[in-house]
């Protein structure tokens, strides 16, 4: 088994069918977590299952692209909310996005999860790039005085992740997740 997906220089072929199975395997694990299926995954994305192998040779390598994919997105997302005015409601939609993401990261599944730990990996390389743009917008919050003191990113960031899975495995129905993240929200607040 590999420690987790090497990005390499592709041919602009091998590029369209890598994006397209990154793409299909985020609608199913969005779907089904991390069990599902390969064969599935290729053809969603209109490939040979062979092809599919030859850019991830086990499901650990696809799942985990899955997520380096979308921490890209959760990274790109901060960096352009860093041009809104109301630095409050940057870091709101922010951690908005957050709430989704914990909710499909959760389904990768805990081999998968534990590589944003190793040292040097690609997972890991994303991770802390996407805190780091996260760390601008709450900076900024700070900065204007919508965050009262002591809070850290890291904090809001485990609460949100804390809040999905005790969501998820409570059953809880959609808007009870609205409900707890204005409670998050609201519990950023300066004391008056």
């Amino acid at each position: 088994m590999s420690n987790a997906p090497v990005r390499r220089a592709r041919r602009a072929d091998a590029q369209l069918n890598y994006d397209r199975l990154v793409a299909a395997a985020r609608a199913a694990t969005e779907q089904r977590g991390e069990k599902i299926s390969l064969e599935d995954v290729a053809r969603d994305a209109g490939v040979a299952i062979g092809t599919l192998y030859n850019h991830f040779p086990t499901r650990q390598d696809l799942l985990a692209a899955t997520f380096i994919d979308e921490t890209e997105e959760l990274r790109a997302r901060a960096v352009a909310l860093t041009r809104e005015q109301d630095p409050a409601a940057a870091l709101r939609a922010w951690m908005w996005a957050h709430v989704h993401y914990a909710a499909r990261g959760r389904g990768l599944g805990a081999l998968v999860m534990s590589w944003k730990y190793v040292e040097g990996s690609d997972m890991q390389i994303a991770f802390h790039a996407m805190r780091q743009a996260g760390e601008q917008l709450f900076n900024r919050a700070v900065a204007n005085g919508d965050v009262r003191e002591g809070v850290e990113l890291i904090d809001l960031l485990r609460l949100i992740w804390g809040m999905e899975l005790t969501a998820t495995r409570e059953s809880a129905p959609p808007e009870r997740i609205d409900a707890m993240f204005d409670i998050v929200i609201a519990g950023l607040q300066p004391h008056t």
